[in-house]
């Protein structure tokens, strides 16, 4: 672990704990790990956001269920069967109709090849899903 804090929640302040450290430093201390802070939209006082505060060095895989968790909360479909690496990003969106998108988006300046598919530099393609958000979050 390179970096790591020990989160205090404050009375009324409507934040929970996700996870707790378990180790003497800042288990002992009853420190969180990782925070939520769920709350209405401040402006139009509508509609629930939330939050979430990681405050370690965390597996990436770890955090994929939280962050499944927490897409599905606000109705986005945020993650997808495809691969995603270091240049090439896949996701998912559902649009105002219901329907559900696949986006794929090269960030790099040169060609990629994801799963026998050629993108051009900065290339965005969208097409509909082949999957529901049901095989998604289950």
């Amino acid at each position: 672990i390179v970096w790591r804090e020990g989160l205090e929640i404050l009375p009324n302040s409507g934040a929970e704990a996700v996870w707790h450290y378990t180790d003497e430093f800042f288990g002992s201390q009853g420190y969180a790990a990782v925070t939520r802070l769920r709350q209405q939209h401040w402006l139009l006082g509508t509609g629930t956001g939330e939050v979430v505060y990681v405050g370690a060095g965390i597996d990436p895989d770890a955090l994929v269920p939280l962050a499944r968790e927490s897409l599905v909360a606000q109705g986005k479909a945020g993650l997808s069967r495809g691969v995603t690496t270091a240049e090439v990003e896949q996701l998912s969106r559902r649009d105002v109709d219901g329907k559900l998108w696949h986006v794929t988006i090269n960030h790099a300046s040169t060609e990629a090849n994801l799963q026998g598919r050629r993108l051009a530099p900065f290339e965005v393609v969208i097409e509909p899903a082949q999957f529901s958000l049901d095989e998604i979050t289950s």
